[in-house]
C-alpha cells in the first residue's frame, strides 16, 4: 500500500507538471527545461537559443514538447505498473469472487466511474427516494456516489470485498468480504447489488445471499448475469427465472412490475436483461 501511495503521488506530480505548469513547452533553452533533462541547475541564459531565428525556435520547441511528453508518460506508466503489480501480487488469499486491490487502484487512478445512469435515475426517482441504501459489491462505489450526489436518498453506503478498498477509495467504500458472514451495526431500507453474484463461487452463494437479506428491510435490487453473455470470472451464472426461485428461499419475492420498469430504465444492455426488484416477504 505504501508503494502504491508513493507511486500515485509521483504520477500525480508528473501529470500536474505536464498539464498545468506547461512542462511540455519547457524548451531546452529555459532553466527548468535544462534541469528536467538532467542538467545541473544553471540560471545562465542559453546563448545558442538566442541566436536562432524565430522559425527555428518554434521548431525546436515542438520537437522538445514531443520528447519531453514521451518521457513524462513513460515515467507515469512505469509508476502505475509498479503500483498495480505490487497490489496484485499482495492479494494472494483464496479465490472468493472479489476483484484484487489492483483493479480498484486502477479505477481510482484513472477516475473510472461505471454507473448505469438510467437505472440510478429510476431508482432515485422511485423506490430509493427518501430511503437508505447499501451497495454490496460496489468496487469503487460509483453507484452509491451517484445516489448520494442526487440528494434523493437518505444516504447510500458502499461495501466491497477487495482488499484495502477503504484506503484505496479514501473512505468511500468499506471492506466486507461478502462470502463470509458479517453483521453491520445497522440495516438499510434497500440493498443494491449489480453484477456481483455471478462472481461468487457456488459453495459460497448461501452465505452471500444471507448477508444481503440480513441487511435489508424493504427490498433488493439485483442484477445477476446470465450464462450466455460471457464475462471474466463468471462462475455462478443464473437465468432470471433461476434467480427468482433461489431468492424466494431467502424471503425475497420478485416484483414483476417494478422489475420490468427497472429493465426499461437501464442504459447498460447486460444489466437491462437481468436486473430485478425483490420485496422482503415479512
Amino acid at each position: 500500500m505504501l508503494t502504491f501511495r508513493r507511486a500515485q503521488d509521483k504520477m500525480n506530480t508528473l501529470l500536474w507538471l505536464g498539464t498545468f505548469q506547461g512542462s511540455f513547452a519547457l524548451a531546452p533553452h529555459t532553466v527548468e527545461g535544462r534541469y528536467l533533462q538532467g542538467d545541473a541547475w544553471n540560471e545562465e541564459l542559453d546563448r545558442s537559443w538566442m541566436e536562432m531565428s524565430p522559425v527555428e525556435q518554434d521548431r525546436q520547441q515542438v520537437l522538445y514538447a514531443f520528447r519531453f511528453g514521451e518521457r513524462l508518460f513513460d515515467l507515469v506508466g512505469r509508476a502505475l505498473h509498479q503500483a498495480l503489480t505490487g497490489l496484485w501480487l499482495a492479494d494472494t488469499r483464496e479465490p472468493t469472487g472479489r476483484y484484487p486491490a489492483s483493479i480498484v487502484a486502477l479505477y481510482e487512478l484513472a477516475n473510472i466511474r461505471t454507473v448505469d445512469a438510467g437505472l440510478m435515475r429510476w431508482l432515485a426517482d422511485g423506490i430509493f427516494r427518501n430511503k437508505s441504501v447499501a451497495e454490496f459489491g460496489a468496487l469503487n462505489g460509483a453507484s452509491s456516489e451517484w445516489l448520494n450526489r442526487s440528494g434523493a436518498t437518505r444516504g447510500a453506503w458502499a461495501f466491497d470485498g477487495a482488499p484495502r478498498v477503504l484506503e484505496l477509495t479514501e473512505g468511500r467504500v468499506a471492506e466486507k468480504d461478502l462470502t463470509k458472514p458479517f453483521h453491520l451495526p445497522r440495516s438499510f431500507d434497500w440493498v443494491l447489488c449489480l453484477e456481483v453474484a455471478e462472481h461468487i463461487p457456488e459453495a459460497k452463494l448461501p452465505v452471500f445471499l444471507q448477508n444481503l437479506r440480513r441487511h435489508l428491510s424493504q427490498g433488493l435490487v439485483l442484477s445477476w448475469s446470465r450464462c450466455d453473455v460471457g464475462g471474466e470470472g463468471h462462475v455462478s451464472c443464473r437465468s432470471p427465472e433461476e434467480v427468482r426461485s433461489l431468492l424466494s428461499q431467502f424471503g425475497l419475492v420478485a416484483d414483476a412490475e417494478a422489475s420490468t420498469a427497472a429493465q426499461a430504465a437501464s442504459t447498460v444492455w447486460w444489466i437491462s436483461r437481468t436486473v430485478q426488484v425483490f420485496r422482503a416477504d415479512v
